[in-house]
């Protein structure tokens, strides 16, 4: 169990939890679901970064080019 110092924190933070509708679970896969999200996010940009800076390599390299035919 956590001490009331530590709920009052808490609370600070997520005054939803207050609430009297409030179903814990319901907030614990809340918050799970925005930080999956958010890393799903960093990781899709991650990947662009890669994609563009090895696009960008081969540009400088003359394997492509920007004409189109």
């Amino acid at each position: 169990m956590i001490d009331e110092q530590a709920k009052a924190r808490l609370v600070s933070d997520f005054p939803e939890l207050e609430d009297e509708g409030m179903i814990p679970q319901r907030e614990v896969f809340a918050h799970f679901g925005l930080l999956f999200h958010g890393f799903a996010l960093l990781e899709h940009e991650l990947i662009n970064i890669v994609t563009f800076a090895r696009q960008g390599q081969d540009y400088r390299a003359g394997k492509l080019s920007d004409e189109v035919h």
